[in-house]
């Protein structure tokens, strides 16, 4: 694969573990797109849905879901 390729797959990994880390909740999706690399947000909302098969903001609530599920309530 090129080198462009290898690019975009890791921009795309670092998205999706930032899309998953609490700590970054108050970033927006446009903002994750900047962190990694892209300045339109709809350009990154259509990369990340091609590699992923999710939009940002879908992959976001669900990977909140699952990590919510994790803890018990008393």
């Amino acid at each position: 694969s090129s080198f462009g390729q290898e690019l975009l797959a890791l921009r795309m990994d670092r998205a999706a573990h930032l899309l998953r880390d609490p700590r970054f909740n108050n970033k927006s999706i446009a903002d994750i797109g900047v962190l990694v690399g892209f300045t339109h947000p709809s350009h990154f909302t259509t990369r990340f849905n091609a590699a992923h098969g999710i939009t940002p903001s879908a992959f976001r609530a669900r990977e909140q879901a699952d990590f919510n599920k994790g803890f018990v309530k008393r």
